[in-house]
């Protein structure tokens, strides 16, 4: 037993001297010790990051490998001086997955369709550097085109509007054309393109190859007329606009207009808004663009006619003799120009000028019932009764239903007494026009024979005003 209690005896004084040391540590060994551990665990978390770089990188060469395997089994790569593998040609590489990856260079091509696939939020400063490197390696490969799939054509297109190289994409846009892959979105992107880089010609042919795959828009035609006139072409820029008129609505198309610069000068727009503007009785916005309408323009003279007319109903007879005068020096074979020089005459009391002007009108090639009814009410005006009454029949032998014509022919053979064939065109006259019934029954010549009592007494023939109530023109 006394044996057997040494032992124990002998731990307990070990243990005894443990606790002893372990009290007796200071406070430094003690910060010591924490500080070493500290080091130890920084020391891991470094080499955590290090091993995870490391696998990283095996997994990216791990991608490289894999895609070396995919390709078509080639030739060894040459090695050169210090045995390492030589770089692989530009055209045995690899596609990269992303523009900033290290990954072996495939074609251009290849390389520009998966550029082009990257968004939008990625296309920094460094993807269009890229883009500009692609594209000179693609124009300086004249045979690139014959190994491009349309997909990468396609993608050459937009990267050459991207980068703002009309050339670069006008070209690419040619050979889907030719290839019949190319799409009228693309061409007129193409064309738009054209017109800010001042390269007229190419943009209005990928312009017009647009409007002949599918029915062009409005956008597309005024597109087309700003390419024409740029390039020079302002018979077709007026005959694509007329086109446009007559198939789209006219408001519309010129507030479109009113941002093409190219179309400011168009001849046909001003004529348009001209005639919108007498459309909408707005007879001073009207005169206000005569000076943006060329009077030398064949297609100028009818609406500027219409606009002297206009003058004429709003009681603006010198207005309208100005601009009837300038129209029949620049087309003095038009019977309309004259016969509007003779109207404001009339309108402005000048009778013998406006004989003058009205008998000269219907010598002319085209003169028609109304310049010879004109003629008929100015020699009335001027008392010249025989005068008047054979214009009158000659306006209503080149147009046997004008009422007015009648009318003011039943005024004259009243004048001169002559009542059965007065009354025979009064009948005429309503017959066509019963609204001239009113007009009649304020004619004292004509009342009478309006109510079917016969001849009026002779103070209902004595001539009005001096012999000149001449009928209204």
């Amino acid at each position: 037993m006394a044996h057997s209690r040494q032992p124990d005896a002998q731990r307990q004084t070990r243990d005894e001297l443990v606790y002893g040391k372990l009290n007796q540590l200071s406070a430094l060994q003690l910060a010591s010790v924490a500080i070493l551990a500290l080091l130890l665990a920084a020391v891991g978390i470094f080499l955590s990051g290090r091993v995870r770089a490391l696998a990283a990188r095996v997994e990216d060469l791990e991608r490289q490998v894999a895609a070396l395997h995919a390709r078509p089994a080639t030739a060894a790569p040459p090695s050169n001086a210090d045995g390492a593998e030589a770089p692989p040609a530009a055209g045995d590489r690899a596609a990269p997955t992303d523009m900033n990856e290290a990954a072996p260079k495939a074609p251009a091509a290849q390389r520009l369709a998966a550029a082009m696939t990257t968004p939008a939020e990625r296309r920094d400063a460094r993807w269009r550097r890229a883009l500009q490197s692609m594209l000179d390696e693609l124009a300086g490969d004249a045979g690139a085109a014959a190994h491009m799939t349309d997909e990468q054509t396609h993608a050459a297109v937009q990267a050459g509007l991207g980068a703002q190289r009309f050339d670069d994409a006008f070209r690419w846009l040619r050979i889907l054309i030719d290839r019949g892959s190319a799409t009228v979105a693309e061409a007129l992107a193409v064309a738009r393109a054209g017109l800010e880089a001042e390269r007229w010609k190419p943009a209005l042919e990928a312009a017009r190859w647009a409007a002949t795959r599918e029915p062009p828009t409005g956008g597309t035609l005024l597109l087309i007329a700003e390419l024409q006139h740029r390039s020079g072409d302002p018979a077709g820029r007026e005959a694509t606009l007329a086109d446009l008129l007559r198939h789209a609505d006219v408001r519309a198309v010129l507030d479109a207009a009113d941002g093409a610069a190219g179309l400011a000068h168009s001849g046909i727009l001003a004529r348009a808004r001209m005639t919108l503007a007498l459309d909408q009785r707005r007879i001073d916005d009207a005169v206000g663009l005569r000076s943006s309408v060329d009077a030398n323009d064949p297609g100028a003279e009818p609406v500027l006619r219409r606009l002297g007319r206009s003058l004429l109903e709003s009681r603006r007879p010198r207005e309208a003799l100005a601009l009837f005068g300038d129209l029949a020096r620049r087309n003095p074979a038009s019977p309309e120009n004259l016969d509007g020089v003779g109207v404001a005459l009339l309108d402005l009391m000048l009778h013998d000028e406006a004989v003058a002007a009205l008998e000269q009108a219907v010598t002319l090639e085209g003169a028609d019932a109304n310049v010879w009814f004109h003629l008929g009410a100015a020699r009335a005006a001027r008392a010249d009764l025989e005068g008047a009454l054979g214009a009158f029949q000659q306006s209503t032998a080149l147009d046997e239903r004008f009422a007015q014509g009648h009318f003011a022919l039943a005024v004259i053979l009243a004048r001169l007494s002559r009542w059965e064939d007065c009354e025979k065109s009064l009948e005429r006259a309503l017959a066509l026009d019963p609204s001239l019934a009113e007009v009649a029954a304020g004619i004292p010549a004509l009342q009478r024979v309006l109510v079917g009592g016969g001849e009026p007494d002779s103070r209902s023939r004595e001539p009005q005003n001096g012999g000149n109530n001449a009928p209204e023109p």
